[in-house]
């Protein structure tokens, strides 16, 4: 994921902080105090899948590249949890998959008429396994997010 040269400013700032003896490198029982002071608010389940996909060490300390990775991570998790939530809302029937009928009701729900044409382009350009439907986990697989708007839709690959 490509972050900003502020964010990483802040980033460095706050691990800078936490970082008590200037070894460049501080406990992980400091993570959250950390993750707190640059506004994140995660669970310890949050912190522990963050920690568990990023520390490289088996040690109780992380240094300042692990930690960007622990945010790159974090920030990922946050964005797949808000892309499920979404995906849980439009498919209706919660069978795991959104047919062409419940985002046409999605988007009607949402003020947009869009045509049955539209609709098919929609579920056409993010139906990665060619079942007519669009599936989260396949689609969240492959990297692909999928937008969708009368006025602006399309299928967006995620920037890691």
């Amino acid at each position: 994921m490509a972050r900003s040269d502020e964010t990483q400013k802040v980033w460095k700032e706050a691990f800078s902080s936490q970082d008590d003896d200037s070894d460049g490198l501080i406990s992980v029982g400091k993570l959250e105090t950390l993750l707190k002071s640059i506004g994140c608010n995660p669970s310890e389940e949050d912190v522990q899948k963050v920690i568990s996909k990023s520390n490289k060490t088996v040690d109780d300390k992380i240094d300042f590249d692990e930690f960007a990775l622990m945010m790159d991570t974090y920030e990922q998790i946050q964005v797949e949890e808000m892309m499920l939530q979404t995906f849980r809302v439009v498919d209706q029937d919660g069978d795991g998959f959104i047919s062409a009928q419940e985002l046409q009701s999605a988007m009607s729900d949402m003020g947009e008429n869009v045509t049955e044409e539209e609709v098919k382009t929609m579920i056409e350009s993010a139906d990665l396994d060619l079942d007519g439907q669009i599936n989260f986990k396949v689609s969240n697989m492959k990297g692909r997010i999928f937008l969708a708007s009368k006025r602006n839709f399309e299928t967006v690959t995620r920037l890691e």
